[in-house]
């Protein structure tokens, strides 16, 4: 989970990626303020890691990012 907030410390955006019912990552990313929601599924841990850096770079022109990590999360490859 990651939370991007402004220069005031407003939250700008919020991002989740977790495992789904079937197995799938999914990613959810979104707007607080303006009450806009992205959801997409991923069939690999990689590609959904890929996406969230991509939704991860898309915040930084708004603000910084507090990134939490589930305790029991093992990135694949690492």
């Amino acid at each position: 989970m990651g939370e991007c907030t402004d220069a005031q410390g407003i939250l700008a955006l919020t991002v989740r990626l977790y495992t789904g019912a079937v197995g799938a990552w999914e990613l959810e990313v979104r707007e607080p303020h303006s009450g806009r929601e992205i959801c997409q599924r991923y069939e690999t841990e990689a590609i959904a890691r890929g996406a969230i850096e991509a939704a991860y770079e898309h915040g930084r022109q708004f603000g910084t990012w507090r990134v939490q990590r589930a305790r029991d999360y093992k990135p694949t490859g690492q």
